[in-house]
């Protein structure tokens, strides 16, 4: 596919895990840069403010936002919820160990999740052929989505920017965000799980700057079931 580096899907994996011995960022602000806890500061460097939560809050409005699916084509998040509720989850991208054991896992669960009456919207920053690329190699059964402008991030108050020494240490590891990612910028998400009803309003809320914590999938459902 276009836009895909050479080298086998192991070895990029390989390449990432060792970008997570890097940490997990924890911003003042969900749109400022972040040191990641993992990182050790110099003596220099001011202590950083710890910021609360990202992420919206149960009972918070959705922002209207739209994102765009493996075609390229644009998608109202309203244009789904109000079908019936949906889960939305944000992941960094599929060159991220936890993000793929996260979509693994929610591969499992689809079932159970639409028997529970909601559709699952998993969302990242990178562009469409590599997100075609991740649900291709995790076998998903479950639709992936672009946010191109990141303003569904944005929206749901899970952005953050890698500060500059973080990018160098990607780099340094074999992964360029810009290239990778559809707004061709040093952003991510920080990973969250939003239960989403029909009005458009946020029934359940699972979001954590620290990229290895992510929502368990029965208390999403569950939550979900809540709804009825």
């Amino acid at each position: 596919m276009s836009g895909i580096p050479s080298g086998t899907w192991s070895g990029r994996i390989l390449v990432a895990a060792a970008v997570l011995a890097i940490g997990a960022p924890a911003p003042a602000q969900p749109t400022v840069t972040a040191r990641p806890a993992g990182v050790k500061r110099r003596i220099s460097d001011p202590k950083p403010a710890r910021a609360v939560t990202p992420g919206l809050r149960v009972g918070d409005p959705v922002p209207a936002v739209t994102i765009a699916d493996a075609e390229g084509k644009p998608v109202k998040l309203s244009s789904l919820y109000e079908k019936g509720p949906i889960v939305v989850t944000f992941y960094r991208g599929g060159w991220c160990p936890f993000c793929q054991r996260a979509l693994r896992g929610w591969r499992d669960k689809i079932d159970d999740l639409k028997a529970a009456g909601a559709t699952f919207v998993a969302i990242a920053p990178e562009k469409r052929d590599y997100g075609s690329k991740t649900r291709e190699d995790l076998s998903l059964n479950y639709p992936v989505y672009t946010d191109e402008t990141l303003e569904a991030a944005r929206g749901f108050k899970v952005l953050f920017t890698l500060e500059d020494e973080l990018q160098k240490r990607y780099k340094g590891f074999g992964i360029d965000l810009p290239e990778r990612n559809a707004s061709g910028t040093w952003q991510l998400p920080a990973p969250g799980t939003f239960v989403v009803d029909r009005s458009g309003t946020v029934r359940y809320a699972f979001a954590d700057w620290d990229y290895k914590k992510r929502a368990d999938p029965e208390k999403v459902i569950a939550a979900v079931r809540a709804l009825k």
